[in-house]
C-alpha cells in the first residue's frame, strides 16, 4: 500500500509548508542535489488485531525529518508540518480513508557539522481504514 501518498499529498498541498520547502518533500531520503530546506519521511505499518477477522485498520507511524541550513528555519518548517498534519478530521486522501493523524513527538534538534545542516525529527500516528 502506498501510504507515502497520504503524507506527500497533505504536505505538498499545504501552502505554508511549500512556501518554506517548495517541492522538496521526499519519501525516505532527501535528494542531495536539491539542497536544504527539505522534508523526508518514512513509515512503519502495524495492522490492528481484529480477533481472527480480516484487518480493517492499519496504524502507521510516520517519522518526518525536517532539514534546513538555519535552526530557526528548521523550527518554522516543523511548526508548519505539525499544523498541517495534527488532528486532521477524517477524510479521504489519495484514495485512503484516513481516520486520524496525531502528533506523537518531536525529538531534539540535531546539527550535522559535516553537512552544516539542522535536522528536526517529528513522529505522527496515522489510522487508515482499509477498503
Amino acid at each position: 500500500m502506498n501510504y507515502n501518498a497520504i503524507i506527500y499529498t497533505i504536505l505538498s498541498g499545504t501552502a505554508a509548508v511549500t512556501a518554506l520547502v517548495g517541492t522538496k518533500i521526499y519519501p525516505v531520503t532527501i535528494d542531495q542535489d536539491q539542497g536544504a530546506p527539505a522534508i523526508a519521511f518514512r513509515k512503519s505499518v502495524t495492522p490492528v488485531d481484529t480477533k481472527g477477522n480480516a484487518t480493517k485498520i492499519d496504524n502507521i507511524e510516520i517519522e518526518i525529518n525536517i532539514v534546513a541550513d538555519d535552526p530557526d528555519e528548521a523550527d518554522d518548517i516543523a511548526r508548519e508540518v505539525r499544523t498541517a498534519l495534527d488532528n486532521r478530521p477524517q477524510q479521504t486522501v489519495s484514495g485512503y480513508t484516513v481516520s486520524r493523524i496525531q502528533f506523537l513527538s518531536q525529538l531534539p534538534k540535531v546539527y550535522s557539522a559535516d553537512e552544516n545542516l539542522y535536522m528536526i525529527p517529528l513522529k505522527f500516528g496515522v489510522k487508515v481504514w482499509l477498503a
